[in-house]
């Protein structure tokens, strides 16, 4: 299993997001990368924290293309339009994580992300909650809705699927399984996100044992390694 972390990327600087409405700083984002790197994870996910409307697209994937990192790094947020995707040429990255473009019924920007960088290339994104019922959050139109609304192509057209529990998130609550009755995805593909540090060190009782996962907090403010999770399982 892998094992990777999230950094949100806002104006030059990351953030750590708690119960997706709170954000802690955590200084420049070149900083934050040379503090991850010493860890030796398998990849650190930038995400940009775009809801509704994206007027710093294009500043946020300039300053980008001057990080350096020797971790594998994927990037998302605001990647919406063909347009959006020009401007990611030089990025060092190598796997884009698509969010808004999954409810989507036109699936051009994936099919162009297909075909310029490869297959394996694309990772999908859904933040779902259980504060009333299972619904699932689309970016572009800043708002909770049914799950029914994401297009099932879209998602057939992703390498992975990062499931990312919002009622989770930063704390250690635990990873909600009950997301895997509720979305049809093929459990080869998925990656846990929001809350799974707890879960990692007891991952009979969710049931199956994901791809990949996403470490927030355990990494990003304590002195763990991923070997202290390796040796959990």
């Amino acid at each position: 299993m892998r094992i990777g972390t999230t950094l949100l990327f806002k104006d030059g600087y990351c953030y750590q997001s708690y119960d997706w409405n709170m954000l802690r700083p955590l200084g420049a984002l070149q900083n934050a990368l040379n503090h991850l790197d010493k860890y030796e994870l398998d990849e650190i996910s930038i995400i940009r924290p775009v809801r509704d409307n994206d007027y710093y697209y294009n500043e946020d994937v300039q300053r980008l293309k001057n990080a350096k990192s020797s971790t594998p790094l994927a990037f998302g947020g605001g990647i919406r339009s063909l347009d959006d995707i020009r401007i990611l040429e030089g990025l060092p990255v190598e796997r884009f994580i698509l969010s808004s473009v999954l409810f989507d019924k036109d699936l051009s920007v994936i099919k162009r992300l297909h075909s310029k960088y490869g297959e394996q290339s694309i990772v999908g994104f859904i933040p779902f909650s259980f504060n009333k019922h299972f619904e699932v959050f689309n970016s572009l139109k800043n708002r909770f809705q049914s799950p029914h609304s994401i297009n099932e192509s879209a998602l057939q057209l992703c390498d992975e699927v990062v499931l990312h529990d919002c009622d989770a998130e930063g704390r250690n609550t635990g990873f909600n399984p009950g997301v895997l009755s509720n979305l049809e995805i093929n459990s080869n593909n998925l990656i846990f996100s929001g809350g799974v540090s707890e879960i990692v060190r007891n991952g009979e009782s969710i049931g199956i044992e994901p791809k990949s996962i996403l470490i927030e907090n355990k990494i990003l403010h304590r002195e763990n390694s991923k070997k202290t999770y390796y040796g959990a399982m």
